[in-house]
């Protein structure tokens, strides 16, 4: 099972932020981070997807025990327009995808 705040701490170090950073990233008061890391508190759910927005993942990037995979700010664009869009229109958008990659693949 992992340990959210050392995660949380890990991402941080990694990136070379502050905890003042981190705060700033999230919107969340530094003094509420502290205590995370002082384990007089421990950040619910929608603290963690706040925390997981500022460093650019996913929640399940977060709670991977495996290498870490960075969403790109143009990916971030396309995954979070994606759950706006209906079962039709992910399909036809799939489907395109998968042409254009075709289509790469045979000019290489």
């Amino acid at each position: 099972m992992i340990d959210v705040v050392n995660r949380i701490n890990e991402l941080r170090k990694a990136r070379g932020w502050s905890v003042y950073r981190l705060s700033q990233e999230c919107g969340l008061s530094a003094t509420t981070i502290h205590k995370w890391f002082e384990q007089k508190s421990y950040p619910n759910l929608p603290a963690i997807e706040t925390v997981c927005e500022a460093f650019g993942i996913t929640l399940p990037e977060f709670f991977s025990e495996g290498k870490l995979v960075e969403i790109t700010p143009e990916n971030k664009v396309l995954y979070t327009s994606w759950g706006c869009l209906t079962r039709e229109e992910k399909t036809l958008i799939t489907k395109l995808i998968d042409v254009c990659v075709k289509n790469h693949k045979s000019k290489n």
